[in-house]
């Protein structure tokens, strides 16, 4: 599988996203049309922006999960029973971030 996604951040037309349904990222780079049948305004507009802010907070989110593995494997200074599925639950989060 490839992992590497289109650079840059993603943006996406004027609303409503049911007039104007294409997500891009950059200049005539567009990554997806939002089709909207079935839901209603609202959902459809926040469908939208929560893909664009997942895209543009991707990478910071997977630095962050791979900063908190590593300062745990590093440093810790705390039992690994002190939050009992928050490591597995951080490794497979970070896994699925990565398409690994």
């Amino acid at each position: 599988m490839n992992t590497k996604h289109t650079a840059g951040l993603l943006g996406r037309n004027i609303k409503p996203i049911n007039k104007y349904p294409i997500l891009y990222a950059g200049r005539n780079t567009h990554i997806a049309q939002i089709i909207t049948r079935g839901m209603s305004d609202e959902e459809a507009e926040a469908n939208a922006d929560f893909l664009v802010l997942a895209w543009n907070t991707h990478d910071e989110l997977v630095a962050a999960l791979e900063s908190l593995l590593h300062s745990y494997h590093t440093h810790s200074m705390m039992p690994v029973d002190c939050f009992p599925n928050m490591w597995e639950a951080t490794r497979v989060a970070l896994a699925k971030a990565k398409s690994e």
